[in-house]
């Protein structure tokens, strides 16, 4: 089976200096990894460029056997097969739950549709939720949905941009459980920006550590101790 994700000597800069430099990386299928390190280490950057926002500089990218970014080239990021949820989670405010989740899908029949909502909502918990609106919704659930509707088209691959960064300690390692629960039943490939170690340890199989730029290891959370 083919890697859902593969980075290669991937470098990318604004006007300046390079702000990642030089990553490979490889993620397997339905794996969930965590790029983790302080402000401003690249992280945002590298999943933007992941994501088809930001042109390389160096190196490539490569989806589900697909190369879509390298030096002077870029596929769109419509047609990456790329989810993202973002830190505000940037839920349609005049549409319900399920108008939501419909949105990202709305070419597929009615039927196939309505069966792919319905199978969304039971999978993150939020059936009897159906017919609210996000001002309605906790935090938790918002977060829930933002997920559903990324996961909704069947993406290639998952990126998550701190998506907890909003909440508490407690709350914060819950759902990140939770997260990696539904991703799991999904089968869906991951990646997740973060600056806490308790997301990364609650979610990851692999764990990229950025430091000015550079990837300094990429392991499994037990690698990362030995």
């Amino acid at each position: 089976m083919s890697n859902p994700l593969e980075l290669h000597h991937v470098s990318v800069a604004y006007d300046g200096p390079p702000v990642v430099r030089d990553i490979s990386l490889t993620l397997e299928p339905g794996a969930i990894g965590c790029l983790i390190g302080p402000s401003g280490c690249g992280k945002s950057t590298l999943l933007r460029a992941i994501a088809g926002f930001e042109p390389l500089r160096r190196g490539e990218i490569r989806l589900a056997e697909q190369r879509v970014a390298a030096v002077g080239h870029s596929l769109p990021p419509e047609s990456r097969r790329v989810g993202m949820v973002f830190q505000d989670f940037a839920l349609f405010p005049h549409l319900s739950v399920v108008g939501n989740l419909a949105f990202g899908i709305r070419r597929l029949p009615r039927r196939a549709r309505r069966a792919r909502v319905e199978s969304l909502l039971e999978l993150v918990g939020l059936a009897d939720a159906a017919a609210l609106y996000p001002h309605q919704l906790s935090g938790g659930m918002q977060q829930r949905v933002a997920l559903a509707r990324a996961l909704a088209p069947g993406p290639a691959v998952l990126l998550l941009d701190e998506p907890f960064s909003s909440m508490d300690a407690t709350l914060r390692e819950q759902l990140a459980r939770e997260v990696r629960e539904v991703l799991r039943r999904e089968g869906v490939t991951a990646i997740l920006v973060t600056h806490d170690q308790i997301e990364t340890f609650a979610m990851a199989d692999r764990i990229g550590v950025l430091a000015d730029g550079g990837l300094r290891q990429w392991d499994s959370a037990l690698g990362l101790y030995l």
